[in-house]
């Protein structure tokens, strides 16, 4: 179960604050699956980043049972791999 409530995040910069989310509430229950469609630069990897303890949020409650991991869409560190091979290289390299 993820429970999200007036999840907030504001980032610092050299020209101000920008306010990335701004009271963000879902809740997430096991075996539902979330679907996050918003434009780019909109804060879906910033949720994504806060759901995974990358990032603390600026304001808000995040309740987490259980672990929630993610893989980016475009994969920078092995571009030329495809998913599959992406994820089982561990194995691959421990033979």
């Amino acid at each position: 179960m993820v429970k999200i409530s007036d999840l907030s995040q504001t980032f610092y910069t050299k020209d101000g604050e920008l306010e990335v989310l701004k009271n963000i509430n879902f809740n997430l229950m096991e075996n539902e699956i979330l679907t996050l469609l918003r434009p780019s630069c909109s804060g879906k990897s910033t949720i994504l980043n806060i759901l995974t303890n990358l990032l603390k949020p600026t304001n808000g409650e995040v309740i987490i049972n259980g672990k929630i991991e993610y893989i980016f869409q475009k994969y920078h560190l092995l571009e030329w791999r495809n998913i599959m091979d992406s994820i089982t290289i561990g194995l691959e390299i421990q033979k």
